[in-house]
């Protein structure tokens, strides 16, 4: 199965991002993400766990639910604000720009790499300012 999501710039989007946007935060972009889930052997990375919160405390929940600590963990890819972690902290946002639906699942994707990279499990956030959000832990199969 392919689970993803996806953010296209358009005359709506933009006119809503320039009245919204503050200065100095990342750019709006375009972008689309997709995770093929498998099961069984055909799986690299698996995942451990998966939690929602509105502080940052799902965080610790997310990884003890997955039998973790934060000196397991590779890092954090976050979208949205990065919280101060004990962990090395990428923003995606910072990269590819403000990408809306599609930031958690660039997260996803970037973290899933890193487990299958480093061997190590990751951690992927969606930390949107207003709304749910939500903390997935990837680890090795």
């Amino acid at each position: 199965m392919l689970a993803g999501g996806v953010e296209a710039l358009g005359t709506t989007l933009l006119r809503g991002l320039e009245t919204e946007r503050a200065a100095g935060e990342p750019p709006p972009g375009e972008a689309a993400a997709f995770l093929l889930l498998a099961r069984g052997s055909d799986a690299a990375v698996r995942v451990g766990a998966f939690a929602t919160g509105s502080g940052t405390g799902f965080l610790e929940q997310a990884l003890a639910d997955a039998g973790l600590v934060w000196g397991d963990v590779d890092a954090l890819w976050v979208d949205g604000d990065a919280p101060s972690a004990p962990v090395r902290v990428v923003n995606v946002a910072r990269a590819a720009g403000d990408c809306g639906a599609a930031g958690g699942v660039l997260a996803a994707v970037a973290a899933a790499h890193s487990v299958a990279r480093t061997g190590r499990p990751a951690l992927a956030a969606s930390l949107p300012p207003d709304g749910t959000r939500s903390a997935l832990v990837l680890v090795p199969a």
